[in-house]
């Protein structure tokens, strides 16, 4: 059993990472029984299993399978001629296979979502097959010998593949999503309770960013309900940064060099309010793109 002033210290330690707020879950340790942080209770969790949940939660950041297979059927292979080949060449799969796979292995059962991760898995696996097979028929150009005979029998199977990852994606994230909100609760509660301020302020400006995400449509412009629901959350966002900054500031004030390090959330939130901004301005589709990839680059800063 470790003295309390070493579990505070590795406490801190975990502060300075804080990359993933559930993997910051070593605050969620809080001493709050003087307990080994994996013997510790978050959410209903134990340490190893947020920790796992953790990871899962920022491998499905990036990932839309509902944007990649909207992307293939705007390649229409089915229907390419041999003109297109420069384009249908160009064919890709985002796959997470192997980092959900990682973190499936990783300590900390997780009864509610390890089988989802393996439903996921199987799709996965068909389709990252079934367009490594087409990539190679399309660099091989296999066109000029059938006609593309090729391309129109693969095409709805890989569509077929796509909704089977889009069902099992979305199911899983439901869960990690909803475990990881539990976690989350618990841990702002800790946090309060410790007089973490710095800390609380960054799970909240998350809470805050994927709102914001939420309110954004993955393709087209943002509608008007969207534009007032994003307007509302960037205008809770911007106090929610100064109280931030003068945690921080307090933080570092009192713990001098032993504070934690600056883990960028501010700076990363302050960048999102300025995309925000120049689309306001523009309505331009690139700049709601960055608006879309500020608040990404946010939510993987802390999982």
């Amino acid at each position: 059993m470790a003295r309390n002033g070493e579990t505070r210290g590795r406490i801190r330690l975990a502060a300075a990472a804080f990359t993933l707020p559930l993997a910051a879950l070593a605050l969620g340790g809080c001493d709050l029984g003087g307990a080994e942080p994996d013997a510790m209770q978050t959410g209903g969790l134990s340490y190893e299993q947020s920790t796992k949940l953790s990871q899962y939660a920022r491998v499905l950041i990036d990932f839309d399978p509902r944007r990649l297979k909207r992307e293939f059927e705007e390649r229409d292979i089915a229907g390419a001629t041999p003109s297109d080949s420069p384009f249908v060449d160009a064919l890709g799969v985002s796959n997470p296979s192997e980092d959900l796979r990682r973190v499936r292995a990783m300590d900390g059962k997780l009864d509610d979502i390890d089988p989802l991760v393996d439903r996921l898995l199987e799709p996965l696996q068909r389709l990252s097959s079934r367009a490594g097979g087409l990539q190679s028929y399309l660099t091989m150009r296999g066109y000029l010998a059938d006609d593309f005979a090729r391309a129109r029998q693969e095409a709805p199977a890989m569509i077929a593949d796509y909704d089977a990852v889009i069902a099992a994606t979305e199911a899983l994230q439901a869960k990690v999503s909803a475990a990881s909100l539990a976690v989350e609760n618990d841990l702002l509660q800790r946090l309060k309770t410790e007089g973490r301020m710095a800390d609380v302020h960054d799970l909240e400006i998350a809470r805050e960013v994927r709102a914001l995400r939420k309110a954004v449509p993955d393709t087209g412009p943002v509608d008007e309900a969207g534009l007032a629901s994003m307007e509302t959350i960037i205008n809770r966002l911007i106090p929610l940064l100064d109280k931030a900054r003068a945690a921080r500031a307090d933080e570092k004030n009192k713990a001098g060099e032993d504070a934690p390090l600056d883990n960028g959330v501010i700076a990363s939130a302050e960048a999102l309010v300025g995309a925000y901004r120049e689309y306001r301005r523009s309505q331009d589709d690139d700049d709601l793109q960055r608006v879309r990839e500020s608040a990404s680059g946010v939510l993987r800063l802390m999982g």
